[in-house]
């Protein structure tokens, strides 16, 4: 496995942000004990993980540029 940390480090509603969605943001922390790590075995896990957050739990993604790291923000919408 080369996923060796998830930590949720920001959660916003305001500006730019639909009213009743919030933004998340996360970060993963990626590593191996056997091998320095490819950038497509890491963008490979990455976009299984937004599949899955967009599928269980109904987000939209924005894909959003960030120099030296994958990011993306992620869009929910909340109930009252």
């Amino acid at each position: 496995m080369i996923i060796r940390n998830v930590e949720v480090f920001d959660i916003y509603q305001g500006a730019n942000v639909q009213p009743n969605e919030k933004s998340v943001a996360l970060s993963v922390t990626f590593q191996s004990d056997t091998h320095t790590l490819k950038d497509d075995e890491v963008n490979g896990v990455f976009d299984n993980i937004l599949k899955s957050i967009q599928k269980e739990c109904k987000a939209l993604n924005e894909k959003v540029p960030f120099i030296g790291a994958r990011s993306a923000n992620i869009s929910k919408t909340i109930d009252g």
